[in-house]
């Protein structure tokens, strides 16, 4: 029986031939488009998951109208996180993240780097597995966390913990 149905759907798309190719380009795109939504949405759904409290973890974006455009930033004024802190009961922690660039120093090694300013809470908030040393590295403003590769950049094999490097950026050393 199957056999049979099998023939004329085969006979039906020799004869329209037109008609079957237009369908199949049709059929193909549809698929094509569901699973680009599918590998999107997954993508989406998976960022940053890992995190305990991962559904407790906002992003405040700002935007601004220029030109009749609205332009929409992943970046808040700075005063935004004490405001935040103080007014919106329920709160337990904010940090604020800002990329920079800027010159780091280690003995007589300088480098050029792009790196990150971050609040003591940060550590608290995002499950980052830490090497050495212990996540209240941040509640000192002299404080500093490095990647392994950073760590191997600067001090090779020795022990990064208690050295100390030089952060120049935007006229500032820390």
């Amino acid at each position: 029986m199957i056999r049979n149905y099998l023939a004329v759907a085969f006979c039906n798309l020799y004869r329209n031939k037109m008609y079957a190719l237009i369908n199949m380009i049709g059929l193909g795109v549809a698929i094509a488009c569901c699973v680009v939504a599918y590998v999107n949405y997954q993508f989406s759904a998976s960022f940053d998951n890992f995190h305990p409290g991962a559904g407790q973890i906002y992003l405040v974006n700002s935007y601004q109208i220029q030109d009749g455009q609205r332009q929409n930033w992943t970046l808040a004024p700075m005063p935004v996180a004490e405001a935040i802190r103080k007014d919106i009961p329920g709160i337990k922690r904010v940090s604020r993240y800002s990329v920079a660039g800027g010159i780091m120093k280690y003995e007589d090694k300088v480098f050029n780097e792009s790196f990150y300013f971050a609040d003591s809470d940060f550590l608290e908030m995002f499950n980052f597995p830490l090497l050495s040393g212990n996540a209240g590295a941040l509640n000192d403003v002299s404080g500093v966390v490095v990647s392994r590769e950073i760590a191997r950049k600067y001090f090779g094999t020795a022990d990064p913990l208690g050295k100390q490097i030089t952060i120049s950026s935007d006229g500032e050393t820390y």
